[in-house]
């Protein structure tokens, strides 16, 4: 690894550690965990999802997945229910409390990132190209990762 690579990984790092402080932070004023606001904040976007398509997007494996969902229902914050066309598909969705979370959540996003509000719409444009590209590279390792292990 060059000196390059070095400072990509520590300042990616460092990003990373922030946002996720942040995402405790704001979690816990709810009650929940960081992958907890994730998954309320995922299921209030795309509305009557299936536990399947939560653990490709959230990329967490369904047994993980599984056991956070049931502390969510536990808690009143989400139900699931399973397909009356095909017993395979169990959706997620939001209850009354749960939707709630979810407008505070957005509310939140809005007013506890400023930083970007203070990034000018070129400086936005390249960290959003720069994502998209470690976003691609990260499928394309996942996708061979995948294939190796068959």
């Amino acid at each position: 690894m060059d000196r390059q690579d070095e400072e990509v990984m520590l300042r990616f790092r460092n990003a990373y550690a922030y946002f996720i402080r942040q995402l405790d932070e704001n979690a816990r004023k709810y009650g929940l965990t960081g992958v907890q606001w994730m998954i309320v904040s995922e299921v209030g976007l795309n509305s009557h999802i299936t536990m399947h398509d939560l653990s490709e997007k959230l990329n967490l494996s369904k047994a993980n997945l599984s056991a956070i969902i049931k502390r969510l229902q536990n808690n009143n914050v989400v139900t699931k229910e399973r397909s009356t066309l095909d017993q395979r598909y169990v959706y997620i969705q939001l209850t009354e409390k749960g939707n709630k979370i979810f407008h505070h959540i957005e509310e939140d996003m809005k007013n506890h990132y400023p930083i970007w509000q203070k990034l000018d719409e070129n400086d936005k444009d390249k960290i959003l190209s720069a994502l998209k590209a470690l976003e691609k590279l990260i499928d394309k390792y996942e996708e061979k990762d995948n294939q190796e292990s068959k």
